[in-house]
């Protein structure tokens, strides 16, 4: 399922950006947030896959 992802580089994506925009998400804390994004979504779908846990939905 993930080798759909494996021609897609997000590095390759940062390296265009200028360096004052990667400065700025820098600053602004932009990979923190998308790591505890991430990981919110990663718990979510896992509390998803216990039965009788469907918390929402």
């Amino acid at each position: 399922m993930f080798s759909i992802f494996d021609n897609i580089s997000l590095a390759q994506y940062i390296n265009m950006l200028p360096s004052e925009a990667v400065n700025i998400l820098s600053i602004v804390g932009f990979g923190e947030a998308t790591a505890m994004i991430a990981a919110a979504l990663l718990v979510r779908f896992l509390l998803q896959l216990i039965p009788f846990v469907r918390l929402g939905s």
